[in-house]
């Protein structure tokens, strides 16, 4: 499973925001969009920065099922690039 968080209800999600601690206004975004998952699930998610891009694993760790936590997720990589949904192939371009 692979979720985009792009500026979810509104949030606007800047370069800090990608790295910042606890991930704040990221975890706020797939939580915003919304998520099904139960203690085991795990995913990619990527999220979409105004000049980059952040590439996480998601492992749901059954504490709050449906909810993203920080504690669930790991940074795996930064990319100096946004981020677009190709919604006919559901694959990630990097412009």
């Amino acid at each position: 499973m692979a979720r985009v968080g792009s500026r979810a209800s509104g949030r606007s999600t800047i370069r800090a925001d990608l790295t910042s601690f606890g991930f704040g206004n990221v975890v706020a975004g797939f939580n915003a969009d919304g998520i099904t998952a139960a203690g085991g699930d795990n995913a990619l998610f990527v999220a979409v920065g105004d000049t980059m891009a952040g590439l996480y694993c998601y492992e749901e760790d059954g504490s709050f099922a449906n909810s993203v936590s920080f504690s669930e997720m790991s940074l795996l990589a930064m990319v100096d690039a946004t981020v677009f949904d190709t919604s006919t192939t559901g694959d990630f371009v990097f412009a």
